[in-house]
């Protein structure tokens, strides 16, 4: 079977834009020690986060296995769930660390005030030799949660392997 075909093409796009709105992260001159360094907006009230929020589910977890990842809330309650522990973080808790094959997930703080969560991300430079996580790697990962989540279409092995492969 061959994979589905996008309903839109978002490759470059800088903020990139996805989930009818309720998530953009773009683009900011990364530090040196860093891989990236994208500048997030949750908007929780829209889009699939709006309907996980209204059935008390969250975003799949995900992990990275060469990179440390780092989030720091800028505005607003944003929740990260460290190996299923939820860590609430707001903009006085500073940057927060999330070493390599540590299984995570962002959302808005439920039972918070569900405007906006303003947010920096950024990762550790790549290994020698390992795959990155980095622009691409948001765009498939964000693409294909939003092909899975929002537009219902089933979960496919290849393009699974194809998201993994860029980070």
């Amino acid at each position: 079977m061959a994979p589905c075909k996008p309903r839109t093409f978002t490759a470059g796009e800088d903020p990139l834009t996805k989930f009818d709105g309720a998530i953009s992260v773009a683009t900011m001159p990364r530090p040196a020690d860093r891989q990236f360094l994208f500048h997030g907006i949750m908007r929780p009230s829209r889009g699939i986060y709006a309907k996980l929020v209204a059935t008390g589910k969250k975003p799949p977890t995900h992990f990275h296995p060469s990179q440390w990842e780092f989030f720091r809330v800028l505005r607003g309650n944003l929740t990260i769930d460290i190996n299923g522990v939820p860590v609430h973080r707001t903009v006085d808790d500073g940057e927060m660390a999330v070493p390599p094959y540590t299984h995570h997930v962002i959302y808005g703080t439920p039972g918070t005030e569900m405007n906006e969560v303003e947010f920096l991300v950024s990762a550790t430079d790549e290994e020698e030799g390992a795959t990155a996580m980095d622009q691409e790697f948001f765009e498939n990962w964000y693409g294909y949660q939003e092909d899975i989540f929002q537009r219902g279409e089933k979960i496919d092995l290849i393009q699974v392997l194809a998201v993994s492969k860029t980070w």
